[in-house]
């Protein structure tokens, strides 16, 4: 986690932007399947997924810090949980946790 960090020069709003943007394109993505395979809907969620990996560990790595971008990545992080199970990838987002 502290690897991102440097990426956004430690600006977490700037890490919710880039992940807001990121769950639109996949959104976007999703919708422009035809015929939702299991692997089309994984080719264009690959990205959400590693995202969320990455928001899982930022949102615990301020755990007990008062930060509102924190909280908005909280909302965000639900978000892109509910859109993946939407789809059927509630058990492949998890098989990449760690």
């Amino acid at each position: 986690m502290p690897v991102c960090l440097p990426i956004v020069d430690g600006d977490i709003s700037l890490m919710y932007n880039l992940s807001n943007d990121t769950l639109k394109n996949y959104k976007e993505q999703v919708m422009k399947i035809a015929l939702k395979s299991e692997d089309k809907l994984f080719n264009a969620a690959t990205e959400c997924i590693n995202l969320r990996v990455i928001l899982m560990h930022l949102t615990r790595h301020y755990e007990g810090k008062a930060n509102s971008v924190i909280d908005a990545i909280k909302l965000l992080l639900a978000e892109l949980d509910k859109s993946l199970d939407e789809f059927g990838l509630g058990r492949t987002k998890r098989m990449f946790e760690y």
